[in-house]
């Protein structure tokens, strides 16, 4: 019972800090729209989400256009 109410509390928390976090990676922005990762990434595939690629590495997603886009 104390661990669901501790698993509770660290759910919270990282809500907290995705919603302060400016960049997101596809994880992260998963679990802050609720999207699944295949999904973001055909978005991104298609460029109909923004995002930047720099390097043609990593895909780092700013929170604020994604609030925007939304």
């Amino acid at each position: 019972m104390e661990n669901e109410k501790i698993f509770e509390k660290l759910e919270e928390i990282e809500q907290y800090l995705l919603g302060i976090k400016k960049i997101l990676n596809v994880q992260e922005l998963s679990k802050y729209t609720g999207f699944k990762p295949s999904y973001i990434y055909k978005l991104v595939h298609h460029k109909i989400i923004p995002f930047s690629k720099p390097n043609d590495k990593l895909l780092f997603l700013d929170r604020e256009k994604i609030d925007w886009w939304l």
